[in-house]
């Protein structure tokens, strides 16, 4: 039948169409896939049937011995879970070989993750917390208990007059102490003002030695202009001394000429003379003329050639001469453009000396500035001194209080060893009494012996009331961490129960993908036997194509040779016929047929090929769609080992939580372990004892403040000792400056007056050579024997005239200029004298003011120093102190000691050993829930004081 139900299906998806046969597979693939799900439901049913009764044996045996009621916390983690994996059916299909690989994963984590272990572990929690919380309840009946017995025996210490003494003691030496620490404060603060007033002080003298600084370089400036207006005035002295050899040369060789050209005049006219007088002295007689004739000749050549050379010796010096007075203008022109020079150069330096002046007043105004600003750092260095006194002053008045109070705190203890000696000598008799009076006195012995013991009994209970409180507050602590693990727990398990759940809903879903990959593949193979039937049928088309394509063929080779035909009638008709239009009209008809049937060929020919390109295009889509059908499978067979692995890893995950609790647990016991080792090594000493332990401690970081406060108040002293000699080192530095300033001003006062008489000089010799030259008469009577002869010689003469007057009129122009300078300078000099007379009572105040505070400042360092000493003396008497305290306390320890060790031997003989009170259990709702624990309060009552 099932072959006969096949053939049956073949049959209908091939006779029917596409879309038909795509419903007919899908629908045998969801009765397959409902056969396979009744199955794997059928075998789950008898699975569970079978692990059923072991999982309600398993229940009753864990509910049997735990009969708890769970917290609404609980109720809602246990109602918010899900149901368990045995429960929940499975939806799966199995289509591939990979399938029992995760039914063996799922089959794992149902083994290894029950609920049963989770709420057996919950349960353990509760019931930790529940003992806990027992603890807690006996641990509070307890310590109200010893709270109630702790304020009777402190009640009793209040009562007793030496305790009181005591603590009054304590609290007038604690008054005292802070008395102490707020005047060290106090001269603490006073000491950082006088430092600020200080470093105030230091910045106004860094600030002053930057303008005397300024100073020095601007009397620098001075000098180094001065220098140079010397220089310059040595020059125009040299310049002028030039000028005045250059004309007294200048006069003497014209002087040297003119009586060299007078005497040269006057032998030319001698011997022109004796020419005549000889020739008029001659006889008349001709002796001999030819001789005298011939002598006169040779004469006159012989004087004119003398006369020559003399004309050329004369050539040669006026051109000598006129190179000199070429070279005497050039001069001139030089010493002229010298003198503009120099004048500019004076013009300068009247403009700088203005500068100076305008400056001295600025600097003078602010030396003004500078002394207002010294006197008021005086005045506050005097207000400065007199805070130092009151300073003092209130020292010595604290040190007066400390002493009386020193000698109090004597008195108080002289006090407390004469009551101690009476108590001793009680002590004594009390002995002799008990010696004489033992038998009566037997029972108070005993009685006593068991106020001890109870005494010390009550010293244990207190120590384990301690212990008890500090276990409380651990066990809290580890409570709160279990509750704290336990939540991450059951949030880690929530968490994984939604993973798991996320990883059924994946695995589900790959299923669901599969199954819907298997139908598409149907689709597919479908599509793939229809392509295949198609390309057949395209073959088919193909070969009756190209069997169509032949005939066409073999019809275009018809069509030539009938056209080959044709045209051999057309020949022969044209050899038959002659017309030619019949001819034309044949062709063209013929030509049109020919047209026709190439069209239908060519139409024929382009449907076939896209026909066939169609063909092909459809034959690479469905390719591609088989090809991205394989990718698509590939990725979800991926998927389904991706999850696999992820279902391993949570596994392996949960079973490291698992051991890392069991190593938790396993510290814990350790800690608990170790706490209680602890507990037991640990030695209490009584309250009493650690407050005076503490209160000395207190003292002890008092007295090292107190040390570290001498030590910073010595470094500042010898701060303020280099401060002071630092500054009188600069006011002896300023003393030298002031004096070299002095002697500076005194020498270029000599100088200047020196200047002001060698001027005084120059003009006199000036005005006197002026005069001379004046005075002198023109030497004319040389050049008029040749005014006639030689005019350019008359040209000279009169440039030489017009030069020399335009000379003496600019020497007038300068010597009047000078005369001005002259008398500028002399202004000057004295307005700058009646300056510095001025002042000098300035300068004396400055230096009288620095002395006063220097004596100032001497004496602060003084009263500084006494309050040093001060303060050594009252730190060894508080280190006395502090020696003589920590003797006490040893005394005290011993006895303390001694007594611990009398009680235990007492202890020994007797051997009464009380019996501890009942503890009362509270009853009752646990109080706590939601895994919470609420700190129990522990009440100390300190003793007043």
């Amino acid at each position: 039948m099932s072959d006969e139900g096949e053939h049956s299906d073949t049959e209908l998806l091939r006779e029917a169409s596409p879309e038909q046969r795509v419903e007919l597979k899908l629908s045998v693939v969801h009765s397959e896939y409902a056969d396979a799900e009744k199955k794997s439901a059928d075998v789950d049913r008898d699975a569970e049937a079978g692990e059923g009764d072991d999982a309600a044996d398993k229940e009753e045996a864990i509910e049997k011995p735990m009969n708890i009621k769970l917290t609404p916390s609980e109720d809602e983690i246990m109602s918010n879970m899900e149901p368990p994996l045995e429960d929940r059916p499975d939806t799966r299909v199995i289509l591939d070989m990979d399938g029992g690989i995760l039914k063996k994963a799922i089959d794992a984590i149902k083994s290894n993750f029950n609920e049963a272990k989770v709420l057996s572990e919950v349960r353990k929690m509760y019931d930790l917390y529940q003992e806990s919380q027992v603890q807690n309840t006996l641990l509070h009946s307890t310590i109200q208990r010893y709270l109630e017995k702790i304020d009777r025996y402190e009640a009793r210490h209040r009562r007793d007059p030496r305790v009181m003494a005591a603590l009054k003691m304590s609290q007038r030496h604690r008054s005292c102490l802070k008395e102490v620490d707020e005047e060290k404060k106090e001269l603490q603060n006073e000491i950082l003002q006088i430092k600020v007033d200080m470093k105030h002080m230091e910045d106004v003298s860094k600030a002053k030695a930057k303008e005397m600084a300024k100073m020095n370089e601007e009397l620098r400036k001075l000098r180094e202009i001065e220098k140079q207006t010397e220089a310059i005035e040595t020059k125009l002295m040299m310049k002028e001394n030039e000028l005045q050899e250059c004309n007294e040369k200048y006069a003497d060789e014209m002087s040297r000429l003119e009586t060299r050209y007078a005497m040269e005049s006057a032998e030319i006219t001698a011997k022109y003379i004796e020419g005549h007088s000889s020739k008029l002295t001659l006889p008349d007689k001709g002796v001999n003329k030819h001789e005298a004739s011939r002598i006169e000749r040779v004469g006159l050549i012989r004087e004119l050639e003398d006369c020559k050379r003399t004309a050329r010796v004369i050539e040669d010096d006026r051109n000598n001469k006129e190179i000199i007075l070429r070279q005497c203008q050039d001069r001139t022109r030089q010493y002229s453009i010298d003198m503009r020079s120099s004048r500019k150069e004076c013009y300068r330096l009247k403009r700088a000396l203005a500068r100076l002046q305008n400056t001295k007043a600025a600097l003078q105004t602010k030396f003004k500035s500078l002394q207002g600003d010294f006197k008021r750092v005086n005045h506050r260095l005097e207000m400065a001194t007199a805070n130092n006194y009151e300073l003092e002053c209130k020292v010595a008045s604290l040190s007066f209080e400390n002493k009386s109070k020193i000698t109090e705190l004597q008195e108080a203890r002289i006090k407390l060893e004469a009551q101690a000696n009476a108590l001793s000598n009680c002590h004594m008799r009390d002995l002799k009494l008990q010696k004489d009076l033992c038998h009566r006195d037997s029972r108070i012995n005993h009685l006593e012996a068991i106020k001890k013991l109870k005494e010390d009994q009550n010293d244990t209970l207190t120590w384990r009331l301690t212990e008890l409180a500090a276990r409380k507050a651990r066990q809290a602590q580890a409570l709160k961490l279990s509750e704290n693990n336990a939540l991450v727990l059951v949030k880690e398990l929530t968490c994984m129960h939604e993973e798991v759940q996320q990883q059924k809903h994946i695995s589900r879903d790959l299923m669901n993908k599969n199954s819907a990959l298997w139908i598409k593949l149907g689709i597919i193979k479908n599509h793939y036997f229809d392509s295949a039937e198609k390309t057949r049928l395209l073959a088919c088309e193909v070969e009756a194509q190209k069997d169509f394509a032949n005939k066409t063929e073999l019809k275009r080779l018809e069509t030539d040779s009938k056209l080959e035909g044709l045209m051999k009638t057309n020949i022969e008709l044209y050899n038959e016929t002659n017309t030619q239009e019949e001819i034309q009209q044949l062709q063209v008809l013929q030509f049109k047929q020919k047209n026709k049937e190439m069209q239908g060929l060519q139409a024929m020919n382009k449907e076939k090929e896209d026909h066939i390109t169609k063909m092909d295009c459809t034959i690479k889509e469905r390719h591609h769609q088989i090809e991205t059908l394989a990718a698509e499978v590939i990725k979800l067979k991926s998927q389904v080992e991706d999850g696999k692995s992820n279902i391993l890893v949570m596994t392996e995950e949960i079973r490291i939580m698992i051991s890392q609790l069991r190593k938790a647990w396993a510290t814990i016991k350790q800690y608990k372990t170790f706490i209680e080792l602890l507990r037991k090594k640990r030695d209490l000493f009584g309250t009493k004892l650690i407050e005076s332990n503490i209160e000395l401690d207190l003292y002890k970081k008092r007295v090292a403040r107190t040390e570290e406060v001498m030590k910073d108040s010595a470094a500042e002293y010898k701060n303020m000792k280099n401060d002071l000699y630092i500054l009188k080192l600069e006011i002896k530095h300023l003393r030298r400056k002031l004096k070299n300033h002095e002697i500076c001003e005194f020498m270029i006062t000599t100088l200047r007056q020196e200047i002001s008489k060698a001027s005084k000089q120059l003009e006199l010799e000036k005005a006197r050579n002026a005069a001379l030259v004046t005075t002198r008469e023109p030497i004319i009577h040389r050049w008029r024997a040749l005014l006639a002869a030689d005019p350019s010689k008359y040209e000279l003469y009169v440039k030489i005239t017009r030069l020399t007057q335009r000379l003496i009129s600019k020497t007038t122009e300068v010597v009047e200029k000078e005369q001005i300078i002259q008398s500028r300078e002399l202004c000057f000099m004295q307005l700058r004298a009646l300056l510095e007379r001025r002042s000098v009572p300035s300068i004396s105040a400055e230096m009288s003011s620095a002395r006063n505070t220097i004596r100032r400042q001497q004496r602060q360092i003084q009263a500084i120093s006494a309050e040093l000493n001060l303060a050594d003396n009252h730190k060894t008497e508080k280190e006395l102190e502090c020696k003589t305290k920590s003797k006490e306390l040893e005394a005290v320890k011993k006895k303390l000691f001694e007594e611990q060790k009398k009680s235990r031997k007492l202890q020994e003989k007797n051997k009464l050993i009380l019996p501890l009170p009942p503890i009362n259990i509270r009853t009752g709702p646990c109080p706590g829930a939601k895994f919470r624990v609420n700190a129990l309060p522990i009440a100390y009552v300190k003793p007043s004081k």
